[in-house]
């Protein structure tokens, strides 16, 4: 059975607002209910946040937004470093964790968030600049007035 589904968040979803970034938090003994809580990590060590974001996405012709909490490694202290604002989501996945008998949990996972910059103009002569995912921009020349 299949445990998780790899999804082209940049073509499914129209824009993405990072809203908030913490650090995902575990039971230092997973049996303790009681144990103190500590900084969670995957496999490698490296430490798990949770970027919780606003996406809008289209349903029929209509555009709906969202609230998702998205999980995400990283050696760099995300919480420090990103900050609110349009974001680009790269290796997305769905995943679900049996809960019961019949009973599903669904969670998102990726792989990187980056803030997206707004688009820099070039001058004449400047190599145009390219932001990943994002059609290059064309340089614009001023008419001089």
């Amino acid at each position: 059975m299949l445990d998780r589904f790899y999804i082209d968040f940049n073509k499914t979803v129209i824009n993405a607002r990072l809203e908030k970034v913490e650090r995902k938090m575990e039971r230092s003994d997973r049996n303790d209910p009681n144990s103190p809580m500590r900084h969670a990590q995957d496999k490698d060590g490296v430490p798990k946040y949770t970027a919780h974001l606003s996406v809008e996405t289209n349903n029929f012709d209509k555009t709906k937004f969202d609230h998702i909490a998205i999980t995400v490694a990283s050696r760099e202290k995300l919480d420090e470093v990103l900050t609110e604002g349009k974001v680009m989501v790269e290796g997305f996945s769905l995943g679900t964790m049996p809960q019961g008998k019949n009973t599903y949990s669904i969670f998102f996972m990726a792989d990187a968030i980056r803030p997206l910059q707004a688009a820099q103009f070039t001058q004449p002569g400047q190599a145009t600049r390219v932001v990943p995912g994002q059609s290059p921009q064309t340089a614009r020349l001023s008419s001089g007035q």
